[in-house]
């Protein structure tokens, strides 16, 4: 049996010129989601801070009921807070750089043990300046039976 022969075919693979071509391409495409990455990562870290802080406040209102005795979440300055859990331990938060605290009703947000906020509502606004321009807020409104209520808001830069 003869096997026919076989025929010369063009070169296998890609060329330098295509396989830079699809090489820009590709870096075309890492460069145009850097700024969107970037942009992502600090709306989660923002975010982040923001559920810590929702947190906090649940926090506080759940050791005024549970100790039943006023328990107290104190802003200090701009960019921290505190409170003391049901142990007497001091818990502070620092926030990071690009977050702040931008006002607040209150220096202190005080449960009474049945729940409900000293000296009524409470609001308390962070925003976040990642880069020096304001990008979100957030506020937090704490009614006077001491449930948080958040909304955020997006500003373009």
């Amino acid at each position: 049996m003869v096997l026919p022969a076989r025929q010369a075919s063009g070169p296998k693979g890609l060329s330098l010129p295509e396989l830079l071509l699809v090489v820009s391409i590709i870096g075309l495409g890492v460069a145009a989601s850097i700024p969107i990455i970037s942009e992502t990562v600090r709306s989660a870290r923002t975010r982040a801070v923001a559920d810590e802080f929702a947190v906090a406040l649940r926090a506080v209102r759940m050791i005024a009921v549970t100790t039943r005795a006023d328990a107290a979440l104190e802003i200090v300055g701009d960019n921290a807070y505190r409170y003391e859990d049901v142990y007497g331990r001091v818990r502070n938060y620092t926030l990071p750089e690009g977050v702040r605290i931008d006002s607040t009703t209150a220096p202190a947000i005080i449960f009474r043990p049945n729940g409900s906020v000293f000296n009524g509502a409470q609001q308390v606004v962070l925003h976040s300046a990642w880069g020096g321009d304001l990008r979100e807020t957030w506020t937090f409104d704490i009614n006077t039976i001491g449930v948080p209520r958040v909304t955020r808001a997006t500003i373009a830069p």
